[in-house]
Parts: C-alpha cells; sequence; structure tokens
C-alpha cells in the first residue's frame, strides 16, 4: 500500500502544500496527484487503483468506473494532470530526487537539503 500511495502523491513535478494559503481544491485534487500508467494486467489486479485524479477528485466513483473518469478528466485538463507510464527508471529517479520537500520554495531537496528539482509552478489561491 505504501508503494501505491507514493506513486500518486509524489513526482518531481508535483508540489506539496505546507500552507493553506496556497492551496486550492482543484490544484490537490486535480495538478497534484499523479496518472500513474501500468501495464493492463497489473491495473486490471489493482482495480484500476492508479487511475487516482478521478478518484481524488470523487472518491465515491467505483473503481470499475476509474478508468472511464480518468479519461474524461484528461480529456478536459490535458495541461494540468500528470500522467507517468510507470517505469523502474522513473520510479528510481522519483525516489533519488524527492526526498524532502521544502515548502517555502517549492522544489524537492536531497537529504542534505540540496535542491534536487526546479521550483514547481502550481495552481495556488485565486
Amino acid at each position: 500500500m505504501g508503494f501505491v500511495v507514493y506513486q500518486h502523491h509524489t513526482h518531481p513535478e508535483v508540489p506539496w502544500f505546507g500552507d493553506r494559503e496556497d492551496w486550492t481544491f482543484f490544484a490537490a485534487q486535480v495538478g497534484c496527484v499523479v496518472h500513474v500508467e501500468l501495464p493492463k494486467p497489473i491495473e486490471l489486479f489493482l482495480h484500476n487503483i492508479l487511475e487516482h485524479t478521478a478518484h481524488h477528485v470523487d472518491p465515491k466513483i467505483p473503481l470499475y468506473n476509474l478508468p472511464g473518469a480518468q479519461r474524461h478528466l484528461e480529456e478536459a485538463y490535458p495541461e494540468q494532470i500528470k500522467i507517468v507510464p510507470w517505469t523502474f527508471g522513473g520510479y528510481f529517479r522519483t525516489l533519488r530526487t524527492c526526498r524532502l520537500y521544502d515548502y517555502t520554495n517549492h522544489q524537492w531537496l536531497d537529504w542534505d537539503g540540496k535542491p534536487t528539482s526546479e521550483r514547481i509552478e502550481f495552481v495556488g489561491k485565486s
């Protein structure tokens, strides 16, 4: 379960929020969740749970309806939804890059506090 949650919420281009003033529903539910694409047999085994943006927008969507809901969201918000085909290389890149998060500068850091990503732009307060 930890692997799945990590995949949904951690990516070098996905911000986290430490200040409620920065946060908006749209940013958190649509723009700050990763849709990880796994091979179809694994998706079926996991009951489509990595179709995660749709789940964030409406947790009441049944698992069997998540692929359709996810597809509609991706068509409506192609610039905001982060879609990542899962690979070992991409997974290990995320592990190397996303160790600590700097909430002030909105970027990922290594264990020594050195930036490992650019500042992450997001839809903040209006």
